[in-house]
């Protein structure tokens, strides 16, 4: 025997009163399930574009000591001002570019050369997680650092760097670290703390919660 109720003035069978509940609890949350993986999204966005404005306006700061300006021992310490965080927003593509044009990202020819392997060696061992490329138009390219650098230490620190944000591992990889003594990672291994610079790419990780 079926329950009978009486909802906006019909009688309906409970049952089904209660399924078409729950048909509508799941595409209300459907949809709110949407809405939040768009705010993801976009948040993600802003994070890529603020750490790119990031290392441009390191890299500029930089530029300016080599040529008689301020010291730029603390450029990486000093915080952007609102203004100039705005202004960059959006222009991923042309930081890229200016990286390649600067001379911090090189591309899979140089690094290849450098380490006497191929470039689809150097693919393969992209997707292995062993290093990481940034897209710049339709061709990747790698950290310049890298060159200078055995391949086996930096896949022992890349192994270690988590997830798929290549813009968030080259500002690991640009910027000094307090843990490495205020140096670079590139820095550090280069006087023999590789081993520090896993333990704070372990660390760089687990802060993130990325496990894979």
């Amino acid at each position: 025997m079926h329950t009978v109720i009486m909802v906006n003035g019909r009688f309906v069978r409970a049952a089904d009163f209660e399924m078409a509940q729950v048909l509508s609890l799941k595409e209300a949350l459907a949809c709110e399930v949407i809405e939040l993986h768009e705010a993801i999204n976009a948040l993600r966005e802003d994070y890529e574009n603020l750490a790119l404005g990031y290392l441009s306006l390191v890299d500029r700061t930089s530029s300016d000591a080599q040529h008689g300006a301020s010291a730029s021992s603390k450029a990486l310490q000093n915080e952007p001002d609102d203004q100039a965080w705005s202004a960059l927003l959006g222009q991923g593509e042309s930081v890229r570019t200016g990286w390649v044009r600067d001379g911090l990202l090189v591309s899979s020819v140089v690094l290849a050369e450098a380490w006497g392997r191929s470039r689809q060696a150097l693919e393969y061992a992209a997707k292995r997680g062993e290093l990481f490329s940034i897209k710049v138009g339709k061709n990747r390219f790698y950290p310049t650092v890298f060159t200078r650098l055995e391949a086996e230490a930096v896949k022992a620190v890349c192994l270690k760097l988590k997830g798929e944000d290549a813009v968030a591992k080259f500002v690991f990889w640009g910027k000094k670290h307090g843990g490495l003594g205020g140096l670079t990672p590139s820095e550090a291994i280069s006087v023999g703390q590789l081993d520090n610079v896993v333990r704070l790419a372990e660390a760089w990780s687990a802060e993130r919660g990325l496990t894979a």
